[in-house]
């Protein structure tokens, strides 16, 4: 007959239930700096993709309010027709405008050296104080697609930190059309 055994565990199984601990513990310090790293990393695309959506929305009401001065001018004077540029020139009512009289400015939205997009205008389309349409834009380009149609890109730059807690370079490109509503008529 056998002895009775002693209640407890012996300290080969002690060790080996600490190594399973370990290990899983191990297991679940990965998924939480995985997930960390794809919640930052999701949460800077999102954060990207917001401030080039809110300077589109801000832009393209702008540029359909474009009125050519006349039959023979277009509303867009730059850039030209096929030519990408950095900045966009057209023609508006002016402040004062009188249907009878009608008075045109030009207005331009370009991309400014610190890396702000602004509205530079003497025009009631934006106040005063909404000059600046966008900030940390990387770069912005215009494009005359058609006599109605302009391509509008705009590429945001930003970081992130990454798994190994470095920080990583995330870009969001957004390219928009915005059709002039005068010409749609002809």
């Amino acid at each position: 007959m056998r002895p009775p055994r002693p209640f407890g565990m012996t300290l080969l199984e002690t060790m080996i239930s600490v190594a399973l601990l370990g290990l899983l513990g191990l297991i679940l310090v990965q998924i939480y700096d995985v997930s960390r790293s794809a919640y930052a990393s999701g949460t800077g695309q999102i954060a990207l993709q917001q401030k080039a959506r809110v300077l589109m929305e801000r832009i393209s009401p702008l540029l359909v309010r474009a009125l050519p001065p006349d039959e023979s001018l277009p509303a867009i004077l730059s850039p030209a027709a096929g030519d990408a540029a950095d900045m966009i020139v057209f023609s508006v009512p002016a402040p004062d405008f009188d249907p009878r009289h009608p008075v045109y400015t030009q207005a331009r939205i370009r991309r400014d050296d610190d890396r702000s997009v602004v509205l530079d205008a003497n025009t009631p389309l934006v106040s005063e104080d909404d000059r600046v349409l966008g900030r940390d834009i990387e770069r912005l380009r215009f494009a005359v697609v058609a006599r109605n149609v302009v391509r509008v890109t705009v590429d945001v730059y930003g970081t992130a930190r990454g798994a190994s807690n470095q920080d990583k370079v995330q870009r969001y490109t957004l390219d928009g059309l915005v059709q002039i509503p005068y010409y749609s008529k002809n």
